[in-house]
């Protein structure tokens, strides 16, 4: 099971199996599907720095004069402030030092994998 255009998805993951290398998803009739972890486009060696970390919902705001954007950490998606016709993520979850932005569907198909502590805000 591959993820095409990285659009493509199978059901809804369930949690990391037994091998350490392989998710299982629960398809739409209840299937469990196995997947090697390096099928999935959007992950390259994240856990070395996201395994376990606390996630907080945040409105995206420019930290620096010279940094007007962050990227998710999985599907790039870009976070900013956008102009006219511009897509743009305005909020997220966030590292608590705000290096590391992830947007929703990333941090829902994640959750399990990485063991994210998911920080209650009033925003969420």
């Amino acid at each position: 099971m591959r993820h095409v255009g990285g659009e493509q998805r199978f059901g809804h993951q369930i949690g990391p199996s037994l091998s350490t290398d392989r998710l299982l998803y629960l398809g739409a009739r209840g299937t469990i599907y196995r997947m090697a972890m390096n099928e999935d486009w959007r992950l390259s060696g994240q856990e070395r720095y996201l395994t376990k970390a606390r996630l907080e919902w945040r409105t995206w705001k420019q930290q620096q004069p010279d940094w007007d954007h962050d990227h998710c950490e999985f599907c790039t998606v870009k976070f900013g402030q956008g102009g006219p016709g511009e897509e743009v993520a305005e909020a997220g979850w966030s590292t608590s030092d705000g290096d590391h932005w992830i947007c929703d569907p990333c941090a829902k198909d994640f959750a399990s994998l990485f063991q994210w502590d998911f920080a209650s805000t009033d925003d969420r």
